[in-house]
């Protein structure tokens, strides 16, 4: 992670796009995600996150229908609680990319515009 990208500014513009972040990965793979996996790819990122961030996260998306659970038995290990994004969550990332390119547009002609 960047030094700078410590500071509490930093911080709190990271968590805002968190759930953004998470949808878009779940939504990387059809196979799902379980939480580790996500922590896991997170760490490599600037949205490096605590687990004591994102499974609350998962819990709220998960109550707000935009991801299904599904426990699924392993021979290596215990069972494992996979992530799938539903209808409504592939709705919302829909209009999460297309706000992102508003942004990222209105961004781009803010720092052409001559002072």
């Amino acid at each position: 992670m960047h030094r700078q990208s410590t500071s509490p500014r930093f911080t709190q513009l990271r968590h805002g796009l968190l759930e953004f972040v998470v949808l878009t990965r779940i939504d990387s793979r059809e196979g799902g995600f379980y939480a580790k996996e996500l922590l896991d790819d997170l760490e490599k990122t600037e949205f490096a996150t605590p687990k004591g961030t994102l499974y609350p996260l998962l819990a709220k998306i998960k109550r707000e229908n935009l991801v299904v659970q599904s426990r699924e038995e392993s021979e290596e290990c215990t069972p494992r609680k996979f992530y799938y994004l539903t209808p409504k969550g592939k709705h919302l990332l829909r209009g999460y990319r297309i706000y992102w390119k508003i942004i990222n547009n209105a961004m781009r002609k803010l720092r052409q515009r001559p002072t």
